[in-house]
């Protein structure tokens, strides 16, 4: 056997141990495949709940901003990513982050931290294959080296990292846009999807329909193992608190949230610490009046809840932590002693026996910050108008306006019994060429443009594109860009860089849960989703908060006589003229029956004649919600 032979052999030999050895790391979880199509990505997630709250939205405005489909493994904590990354439709796998440096086979491995910090990248590849990725790879390198004393030693350069921050006037969602790779500041949202399985927590623990504050009093077991540290409030402060608000407000529940390990506040009506999942707590989180807390994971949760509290700040910097529309209350006696020394969470930096930073924050002072915050908040009062359902006379008047979509934007024209597919991944459902002009022409009857609109539950729908078009400031909202993708695997990107380019927004949100502050949007419109979902009221209240005072709720829905039963897979719940009715009484409304059973029947019998694509006996109505102050 020659030189050349024994050599083949060998090669052949390596190659195969190789795939041998790859196959038994992919089995493992410890190999990412190598995709031709596509770049893979490996992010670790460091820290709590909060740390990975920000961490997650930093990882999906990258996903948004890029324009194509990356192969990403989260590498953190399962029991936050369990809630973090619910539902996140950009990201593979999620996966212990203790294993994130025993992985390999990834185009890019990224470390998220207070930086993001590139540990490893294929930059040949990168820039073949996603020129943009490239482009952030670079200015990822260049800000880590600018500021390389604070990369390393960490966590004990933290605390003056933080310092430096505040210097600069960043705050903890700012520092990591600061690089310039990706828009990204503390006006960014994440994309918190509420786990619809959770909602009956509220309904076991007797919640619904009931004013209830939550207080948190305690932190992490990881860094409090004894629910006892320099961030936390002392439990008696937290009882004379619970008694003073109590005598206050005798008609509104205190409701303690918490791990197993922490102790229950005397004075609290329920205490559900060790009792509930993260994801219950966050559907119980959502639904609070108030949330009262140390600088704690809640509080960050709470903020993407679109919620309100009022935290209390001792050693770590109100300037870098704090969102402004939380009630942000700093020791009178002294603050900011973040990792000043190795265990300064657990003991003073100061050598005091007890924190006296958070022992200087009196009950007294907390129950009148949440007492403001309470008696601050807005009352509304809402009118339901322009009650409809599919009509054939009533499809023909639409005809203008699908003219117009059809003839600006290169949609071909189809029968109503037809999807109709344009550019940039677009479409309009059958029942669309009826719902988008009666929504429309509610949006045109309030008179004035530009508006600010929500369209929730929109996918990539032709309606944000449209109404974008006509002048208007629209962001859509959806759990995920891929219904009916056509096998194309990057559709969700290609949509969000066609928003990009035709003037509107494409970002991840639900209905339970809209990413935006409170009175954000002029018009909410929300195109047969409620059939497809349990616990509609919460939905509703959710779109109704995101609303200004003056704005509208456009609703469209899937209609039925009497059958709520499930008419096919995708549909859950099916509204009914009674059911719309008993529902509009939660919001104060009680205007009588909003379709009349023979008008239902002739809207049955015109969809069927028009062939329009929905289940056996169904049709689909709207109204639409007004929300105004109460004087």
């Amino acid at each position: 056997m020659n030189t050349h032979s024994i050599r083949r052999k060998i090669k052949a030999a390596a190659k195969y141990m190789i795939r041998v050895a790859q196959y038994a790391l992919r089995r493992l979880g410890l190999y990412a495949p190598y995709f031709q199509d596509r770049v893979s990505i490996a992010a670790r997630i460091d820290g709590p709940l909060g740390d990975t709250l920000v961490e997650l939205a930093w990882l999906k405005e990258m996903h948004r901003h890029l324009d194509e489909k990356a192969h990403i493994d989260v590498y953190g904590r399962a029991e936050f990513l369990a809630v973090a990354a619910y539902r996140h439709s950009y990201i593979k796998s999620l996966r212990p982050y203790a294993l994130y440096h025993l992985v390999g086979g990834y185009d890019l491995k990224l470390r998220i931290s207070h930086l993001v910090l590139v540990d490893e990248a294929n930059i040949p590849r990168l820039a073949k294959k996603s020129p943009k990725l490239s482009e952030l790879v670079d200015k990822l390198h260049a800000f880590a080296k600018q500021h390389e004393k604070y990369t390393t030693g960490q966590p004990q350069h933290d605390g003056a990292w933080a310092d430096f921050c505040v210097l600069r006037g960043w705050n903890r969602w700012d520092e990591l846009g600061a690089s310039g790779a990706i828009p990204f500041s503390r006006k960014t949202w994440g994309a918190v999807h509420i786990n619809i399985e959770s909602f009956p927590v509220l309904e076991t623990r007797g919640l619904a329909g009931r004013p209830y504050i939550t207080i948190h009093a305690g932190g992490d077991r990881a860094m409090y193992p004894s629910a006892q540290g320099t961030k936390i409030w002392p439990l008696e402060l937290w009882g004379r608190f619970a008694r003073l608000f109590k005598e206050r407000y005798p008609h509104i529940t205190i409701m303690q949230l918490g791990g197993g390990h922490h102790s229950p506040v005397e004075g609290a009506d329920l205490v559900l610490c060790g009792q509930t999942s993260l994801a219950e707590s966050a559907v119980i989180l959502k639904q609070a009046l108030l949330h009262i807390d140390g600088e704690s994971g809640l509080v960050h949760l709470r903020r993407q809840l679109g919620g309100q509290s009022v935290v209390l700040f001792g050693p770590t910097p109100k300037e870098y932590f704090a969102y402004e529309n939380n009630v942000n209350i700093v020791s009178p006696f002294c603050s900011n002693c973040l990792w000043k020394t190795e265990d300064w969470a657990l003991n003073c930096p100061r050598g005091f026996a007890r924190p006296e930073c958070m022992l200087a924050i009196t009950p007294e002072s907390v129950v009148e910050a949440v007492g403001k915050a309470l008696d601050g908040r807005k009352e509304y009062v809402y009118a339901v108008s322009q009650p409809a359902v599919y009509s054939s006379a009533g499809l023909a008047g639409c005809q203008p306006i699908l003219d117009d979509i059809r003839a600006h934007y290169s949609f071909e024209k189809k029968p109503i019994s037809e999807h109709m597919f344009g550019p940039g991944q677009t479409y309009i459902h059958a029942s669309r060429q009826w719902e988008y002009p009666y929504a429309v022409e509610n949006i045109n009857s309030m008179g004035r443009s530009p508006l600010r609109m929500a369209v929730v539950g929109g996918g990539r729908g032709a309606l944000a594109w449209y109404l974008a078009q006509k002048g208007h400031k629209v962001t859509v909202y959806d759990l995920n860009y891929l219904w009916d993708d056509q096998g194309n695997a990057d559709v969700e990107n290609q949509f969000f860089s066609f928003a990009r380019a035709h003037g509107f927004e494409a970002d991840f949100g639900s209905v339970f849960n809209i990413p935006a502050e409170d009175e954000t949007f002029d018009v909410v419109t929300c195109i047969s989703v409620v059939e497809h979902i349990l616990w509609k009221e919460y939905a509703i209240k959710e779109m109704l908060r995101v609303l200004k005072p003056g704005g509208k709720l456009i609703l469209t829905y899937d209609l039925v006589l009497t059958d709520t039963s499930k008419q096919e897979a995708s549909r859950v719940e099916i509204f009914t003229p009674q059911a719309i009715r008993d529902f509009l009484k939660k919001f104060g409304i009680d205007d009588g029956e909003l379709h009349s059973a023979k008008d239902v029947l002739a809207s049955m019998d015109d969809i069927r004649a028009d062939s329009v694509n929905i289940a056996p006996n169904m049709t689909v109505g709207g109204f639409v919600l007004g929300k105004s102050l109460r004087k």
